[in-house]
């Protein structure tokens, strides 16, 4: 049996994310581009050690979206991993950018939303697996 059509939504919409995420860390920070003051202002904020990690769950992401369109049934691990991981990777923005993080960028709301999507990704990975739809 092939790929569903979900499988390859997921599978791009990872690809997507990831790649843009490692495009904008480049591009804010190689300087290819000026930036108004505004926006410096706020990637000052923003700690290096945040920066590798949220690279690092983006190739994870990556993994994990690669191995469920490989069909292969390591991808519900990888998925269920990545909630608690964006749980702390949220908390480590919370403690790194202070309180105001939370209430002046509406970030709560992303990452709840965000958490939901996981939720159902992984639930939809766990229904392939369970139809022996994963290797």
């Amino acid at each position: 049996m092939g790929r569903t059509f979900l499988v390859w939504v997921i599978f791009l919409l990872i690809v997507i994310i990831s790649l843009s995420q490692v495009g904008s860390v480049f591009f804010l920070y190689s300087g290819a581009f000026p930036l108004p003051q505004e926006v410096l202002a706020q990637l000052d904020k923003v700690s290096s050690v945040e920066i590798a990690v949220n690279l690092l769950v983006s190739v994870y992401y990556l993994a994990a979206g690669i191995a469920l369109f490989m069909m292969r049934r390591i991808a519900l691990p990888l998925f269920l991993i990545g909630i608690p991981i964006d749980i702390l990777q949220y908390v480590l923005a919370v403690y790194t950018r202070g309180s105001e993080f939370v209430t002046e960028t509406g970030s709560l709301l992303i990452t709840l939303a965000c958490f939901a999507i996981g939720l159902l990704i992984c639930f939809y990975v766990w229904t392939l697996d369970r139809r022996d739809m994963l290797a």
